[in-house]
């Protein structure tokens, strides 16, 4: 790879608070291509390949990186998507051409290839490190096909099949994992998991004798009654070679069925199944590393290379094969389950002839110890920040943090109705720590729109054009705590109730087709990741917090940029690999540079190293 300055050029950010038009830039490649067979060839596009340019460090600063042909402001379905509806899809087809997406045709290592963007269609692509990819739901209209979507998430139940198929098993210990909050937790482990799997083809299982101070085993018979007492995480977290078909996976169920009736039409021992599983096996077996030597952080070899979208989503992947809940957990999920649906919605029934399956935001507002102060749980919500963060922002540690009036995540729902098809309802699922106040609110009209947005609404603009809201009714007392963080404690009769609060909210997050939120925020992360995998496809984003997915929550994320590769962007975290500060306090995080030049100096020495042998023989 080419040398790389330490520097960037960055265009002049914008004004605080304020976000900037998206960039409308022709890309240079396709991502997705998928013909469908109906009296011929219909082509739709999917996500294909994703292309990076290579060795240059010139990053720009951009919180509205997706760069496509402006749309209209409305969608409708024409007659030709109606007609798409009802073609049947070429699985074969489609995952024929998605595992090219996920190869790097170019064989770029995931950690020598700077940026993190993907292209969604030939005229739409998307910058992960960042924190605006909305618009990416107008690029990707064949979305808005019900067949399509059923086949993507069939294909995502096959790819962890494939997974799991091809690699071993080993038991993760860790005591330290034993404090950590289960969102944090989760993507440690889903690091954890990645790593030993790309460098030694092991994936770890949880192990059944280490406790956590978030799980009470004890209230969960299923975890203490059998011939294994199952004790913190294993207690609510089957192991990720278990299958997943048991805990109230309804997208999961919704693509088998779909599978089962048009493709496989009801028979048993299906060829095309058989073909695929041994399709995506082989996939996998390639990309499987070969001898290598573990105590070096320079990267396995492999005969082939991820792409940067293969990157993300087998990254989802793994994350969701982590996340393989126990099935005791939908029944408690299911009993706290409430959807309020709103009286004046337009298409709060069904009936319509084209795609009127509910196009899904996934909601994550931060409350409680999230937010900044002396006291943030007596802290007036509506002195919370009146506008989104970008992406050029500080880095926000501890009480520092900031938090968001209700508003500002309902804009960004709002340009979501907008870009989606006005035949879908559009439901949210909202994960917050203080559901019932944040509801009222809502219901209460308890904020207010721009004129301009008043002015291009074809719905009632009191609900920001929702139809229909889902939320998990957890009490308030449990978050009502009065230590600096969830882990300390005086926090320890709340804490095994905040573990199944953080698991339920999660799962209520995965569901989404898109993400509202905190990426900056672990949980927000995962819940993401989790809905990527169970859709498996690119799921659009819109981080209030100024952070991406790929920087951590204290770190300046506009600093860190010209230092993230698509591999540190995945698995890196300070507190995971142990650094130390010299002012976190008053800086945040300030390591990621300096992770970044020590893997150069490792490869460069592996390289040198290889050479000597060479010479020497």
């Amino acid at each position: 790879m080419p040398s790389l300055p330490l520097t960037s050029n960055t265009r002049p950010s914008p004004k605080a608070g304020k976000q900037p038009k998206s960039l409308v830039k022709r890309s240079m490649y396709p991502l997705f291509v998928l013909a469908l067979a109906i009296s011929g060839y219909i082509h739709i596009q999917l996500i294909l390949q994703s292309n990076v340019d290579q060795g240059n460090a010139v990053l720009h600063l951009d919180d509205s990186p997706v760069r496509w042909k402006k749309a209209k402001t409305k969608v409708k379905i024409d007659a030709k998507t109606k007609t798409k509806a009802k073609a049947a899809v070429d699985v074969q087809q489609l995952v024929d051409t998605l595992i090219r997406s996920f190869s790097a045709e170019d064989g770029i290592a995931s950690d020598d290839r700077m940026g993190f963007e993907i292209s969604l269609t030939p005229t739409c692509r998307c910058d992960i490190v960042s924190t605006d990819c909305l618009d990416a739901i107008a690029c990707m209209q064949d979305l808005h096909n019900p067949e399509q979507r059923h086949a993507m998430a069939w294909i995502g139940i096959q790819i962890r099949r494939a997974i799991r198929t091809t690699t071993k098993f080993t038991v993760m210990q860790n005591d330290y994992w034993h404090v950590v909050p289960l969102g944090k937790m989760l993507q440690y482990s889903a690091m954890f998991a990645w790593e030993r799997w790309r460098k030694l083809n092991y994936f770890p299982e949880y192990d059944t004798r280490l406790k956590s101070i978030f799980v009470q085993e004890k209230l969960y018979p299923d975890c203490v009654k059998g011939p294994v007492y199952f004790k913190g995480l294993s207690c609510l977290y089957q192991s990720p070679k278990d299958p997943e078909e048991s805990a109230g996976t309804i997208i999961e169920d919704e693509a088998n069925q779909w599978y089962n009736a048009a493709i496989a039409e009801g028979r048993d021992d299906d060829v095309t199944e058989k073909k695929i599983r041994k399709t995506l096996e082989s996939f996998f077996k390639a990309h499987q590393p070969r001898s290598i030597n573990p105590d070096l952080e320079a990267p396995a070899n492999y005969d082939a290379h991820f792409s940067s979208l293969g990157n993300l989503v087998i990254f989802a992947h793994v994350t969701r094969m982590m996340f393989n809940r126990r099935p005791f957990l939908d029944k408690i999920y299911q009993e706290k389950l409430t959807s309020v649906v709103v009286p004046v919605s337009k298409n709060s029934s069904s009936g319509a002839e084209t795609d009127n399956e509910p196009y899904i935001v996934a909601l994550h507002m931060r409350r409680g110890d999230s937010c900044g102060g002396p006291n943030p749980r007596e802290t007036n919500p509506y002195t919370h920040q009146k506008e989104a963060t970008p992406l050029d922002s500080r880095a926000q540690t501890g009480s520092d943090r900031m938090c968001y009036q209700s508003f500002v995540y309902l804009n960004a729902v709002l340009r979501i109705r907008r870009l989606v098809p006005e035949t879908r309802p559009l439901h949210v699922y909202l994960a917050t720590d203080d559901v019932s106040n944040v509801v009222h609110e809502i219901m209460n009209k308890k904020y207010t729109i721009s004129e301009f947005e008043r002015e291009h609404m074809t719905f009632d603009d009191n609900f920001y054009g929702v139809d229909k809201w889902h939320f998990l009714n957890y009490t308030r007392d449990h978050f009502n705590y009065t230590a600096d963080s969830i882990e300390a404690e005086e926090n320890e009769a709340n804490q095994p109730f905040l573990g199944e609060t953080a698991v339920a909210d999660l799962w209520l997050l995965s569901h989404g087709h898109a993400f509202v939120g905190h990426m900056g925020s672990r949980f927000g992360k995962v819940a993401w990741l989790l809905a990527t995998a169970r859709r498996n496809n690119f799921v659009p984003f819109f981080s209030v917090d100024g952070h991406s997915f790929c920087c951590e929550i204290d770190e300046a994320c506009g600093k860190v940029k010209p230092y993230i590769t698509v591999e540190n962007c995945l698995s890196f975290g300070h507190e995971y690999h142990g650094y130390s500060h010299d002012n976190y306090w008053g800086e945040g995080s300030q390591v990621r540079e300096k992770h970044f030049m020590k893997y150069q100096q490792k490869k460069n020495e592996t390289k040198s190293s290889e050479k000597s042998k060479e010479i020497n023989k």
